[in-house]
């Protein structure tokens, strides 16, 4: 079971989240309780917009030819809050999804021009010391 407040699990059986001390003891139409809580729509929209966030900055740090590894680590961050998601709500949806999204499109940018930066010094740095004598 989640904490419908702060999304921290709790144990089976326990009616208040130690973390924040909301009560947690959701109610279904029919008098049964939820297993997981109810999804509070609040804080699916932030957990959403968490993701959503992450995924941007993993693309726009990515995109940027001299940032690319910043962009690289921030996709794992934007995978990591929308699998947060995925776990708390069942699946993506919106914006959650288009974070997810763009978290992959990060991570392949972010590599790509890694690899393409640490390639290009590479060269550099071997013809610099061919043309010095030093691997000669």
């Amino acid at each position: 079971m989640f904490c419908k407040n702060c999304g921290h699990s709790l144990e089976e059986g326990v009616s208040y989240c130690p973390v924040c001390g909301t009560v947690n003891t959701p109610q279904a139409p029919d008098g049964m309780s939820y297993a997981y809580g109810e999804p509070d729509e609040q804080m699916k929209n932030e957990m959403a917009g968490q993701a959503l966030k992450w995924g941007i900055l993993s693309l726009a740090f990515s995109a940027s030819t001299c940032l690319a590894l910043l962009g690289f680590i921030f996709s794992f961050t934007a995978k990591r809050k929308a699998g947060e998601y995925r776990r708390m709500f069942g699946a993506l949806e919106g914006r959650a999804r288009v974070g997810h999204i763009l978290g992959w499109v990060g991570f392949g940018l972010g590599l790509g021009y890694t690899i393409f930066w640490a390639l290009y010094f590479a060269i550099i740095f071997f013809a610099m010391a061919i043309s010095f004598g030093g691997l000669m």
